[in-house]
């Protein structure tokens, strides 16, 4: 038996600008964290958002959705160097609702207010 829980529709753009960011400490490999105040979809979170260092490269790590969906830790390979970075989010990337960074689910095509195909969020590994 699943139970579920219905609530009222969310209705509204996943909002990037508005995620939370804890920074890791540089020379770890401490996961960042990144709170998106809304549960995002597993499978496309992971996929679709990445890490890019100040000279423009993917960091490579991993990405880990927690439990409740609305929590990502981002985890490098390699140290965190003191330097600046950018969260990068394909505007595919969807909440449990079907909304994403550029539209509200169910408004597409001549209703939807086009943006540039990727959203980023800068933040600083320092000491």
């Amino acid at each position: 038996i699943k139970s579920f829980k219905i609530t009222d529709a969310l209705r509204s753009k996943v909002d990037v600008e508005n995620w939370e960011i804890k920074t890791p400490t540089p020379g770890s490999q401490n996961a960042l964290i990144i709170k998106t105040g809304r549960p995002l979809d597993k499978a496309l979170s992971e996929r679709l958002i990445s890490v890019i260092d100040s000279e423009g490269n993917n960091v490579r790590g991993s990405f880990k959705c927690l439990d409740s969906k609305s929590q990502l830790l981002f985890t490098p390979e390699k140290q965190w160097k003191s330097s600046s970075y950018l969260i990068r989010v394909d505007n595919k990337l969807e909440d449990v609702s079907g909304n994403t960074p550029q539209n509200i689910f169910d408004v597409e095509g001549e209703g939807a207010k086009e943006k540039p195909g990727k959203f980023e969020i800068s933040f600083d590994v320092k000491d």
